[in-house]
């Protein structure tokens, strides 16, 4: 059960992650018109 529940949340971080990524992405992407790879 605790394993279960320590994954669960490596996993919700990990996403928490990916969208805080994902939403500077977009962010800077709307602040530069110029992409930047």
């Amino acid at each position: 059960m605790e394993k279960i529940r320590i994954y669960l949340k490596n996993i919700l971080s990990l996403l928490k992650i990916s969208i805080l990524r994902w939403l500077l992405k977009r962010i800077f992407e709307r602040l530069i018109p110029i992409r930047v790879v």
